[in-house]
C-alpha cells in the first residue's frame, strides 16, 4: 500500500516538474484567432463569415443584427471566397485549392472540384442558381482561366481563358473577369473587353453598374455602356475590393489596410477606423449596412463591423473573443 502511495506521489510530482519547466521555457501561445471574408445574403438577413485559427477555420452565419452564430462547415484549410445561392439555402466557397458547397439546413458539405494539380478559388454564383463560375490557376503567372459547373459539380466547363476573380451579375447572365477586364455575356457567348488592366471588379446589388480598379483609379461603368468607363476617382495608389452602395451614392473600397467611403458626386471621403481590410472586401447589404473586417480589443482582425452608408453607427457585430 505504501509502495502505491509512494509511485502515485512521485509521477504526480515528476508531472508537475514538467508542467513547470515547459512554463518557465515558454510553451508557443496558440495562434490568433481571426475573422474574415463577410458575405451578406442576398436579401441581407444573413451574413456568412470565416473564423479561423491558425491554418484552420470554419464558416459560420448569424444574423443582420448579429447574436448568436453557428458554425455551417467543419474546420478545414481556411475557407475565402464566399458566395451565397440566390435562394439563400447554400454556400459556395473555396478551401485547400477546392470548391465546396454546403447546404444551410443540412449541414452538408460536399466538394465540387478534384483537381490536385490546379488550384481553384473565387468563386462566384449565377443569379439563376444553375452555374458556379471559379478561377484556376494552372502553373504560370498568366496561365488562368475561368470554370463553370453546376451546383452539384457536374458539366464543367470553359467560361473564359486568360482571366480570373469571375463575377456574376446579380440579376442576368453577364459575367464580369479581371485583369483584363471584360464582359462575358454567357447566353449569347460574346465576349466584350473593357479595360486590360482591369481588376477588382464588383457589381451593384441591382446590376445595373459596376466599378473596378484601373491603371488610373476607380472606374464605374454599366453593361450596356458604349463609351468608355468613367473615371471616377483618380489614385496612383491601389484602391482594392471597391463596392457600390445600394443607393449608388457612396463607394467603400481598401486603401492599404483601411476602408473608405467616398461620397460619389461630392468627392469626399471617409475613413472607417478600426477597420483592417487588407485582404477583405467590405460588402454592403440591401439594408444599407457595410460590414467590414476590423480590429478590436481582441486583436488584428478580430471583429467585424458594420456601419451606416454615411460612415456613422459603427459598431462590432461580431468578435472573435
Amino acid at each position: 500500500m505504501r509502495a502505491s502511495v509512494h509511485r502515485a506521489a512521485s509521477v504526480v510530482s515528476v508531472t508537475l516538474l514538467v508542467a513547470l519547466v515547459g512554463a518557465a521555457q515558454g510553451s508557443p501561445a496558440p495562434a490568433p484567432t481571426v475573422l474574415r471574408d463577410p458575405a451578406w445574403s442576398r436579401d441581407g438577413t444573413i451574413l456568412a463569415y470565416v473564423r479561423s485559427q491558425g491554418a484552420e477555420g470554419s464558416i459560420f452565419v448569424t444574423g443582420f443584427a448579429g447574436g448568436r452564430a453557428r458554425a455551417v462547415t467543419p474546420m478545414q484549410p481556411p475557407p475565402y471566397g464566399i458566395t451565397w445561392s440566390p435562394d439563400g439555402r447554400a454556400i459556395a466557397y473555396a478551401s485547400g485549392g477546392d470548391i465546396w458547397r454546403v447546404d444551410l439546413a443540412a449541414h452538408r458539405v460536399t466538394r465540387l472540384t478534384n483537381a490536385p494539380q490546379s488550384a481553384a478559388s473565387h468563386p462566384s454564383w449565377s443569379s439563376d442558381g444553375s452555374t458556379i463560375a471559379y478561377s484556376v490557376f494552372e502553373g504560370c503567372f498568366r496561365c488562368m482561366r475561368i470554370y463553370g459547373i453546376n451546383p452539384e459539380g457536374g458539366d464543367r466547363r470553359v467560361l473564359e481563358d486568360g482571366a480570373r476573380r469571375p463575377a456574376w451579375s446579380p440579376t442576368g447572365p453577364l459575367l464580369l473577369t479581371s485583369y483584363p477586364l471584360s464582359l462575358l455575356d454567357s447566353a449569347s457567348g460574346q465576349v466584350r473587353s473593357i479595360d486590360g488592366s482591369g481588376l477588382f471588379a464588383s457589381w451593384s446589388l441591382d446590376g445595373a453598374e459596376f466599378v473596378y480598379m484601373g491603371s488610373r483609379g476607380l472606374n464605374i461603368s454599366t453593361p450596356t455602356r458604349v463609351a468608355p468607363p468613367e473615371l471616377m476617382l483618380p489614385s496612383s495608389r491601389v484602391l482594392a475590393y471597391p463596392a457600390i452602395s445600394p443607393s449608388h451614392l457612396r463607394v467603400a473600397y481598401v486603401r492599404g489596410k483601411r476602408v473608405v467611403l467616398y461620397r460619389r458626386y461630392l468627392g469626399t471621403r471617409i475613413v472607417l477606423p478600426r477597420s483592417d481590410s487588407a485582404h477583405d472586401a467590405p460588402v454592403w447589404s440591401f439594408r444599407g449596412q457595410l460590414a467590414f473586417v476590423a480590429d478590436g480589443p481582441c486583436g488584428a482582425q478580430s471583429e467585424i463591423d458594420v456601419a451606416r452608408a454615411d460612415g456613422s453607427r459603427q459598431h462590432a457585430l461580431l468578435r472573435a473573443c
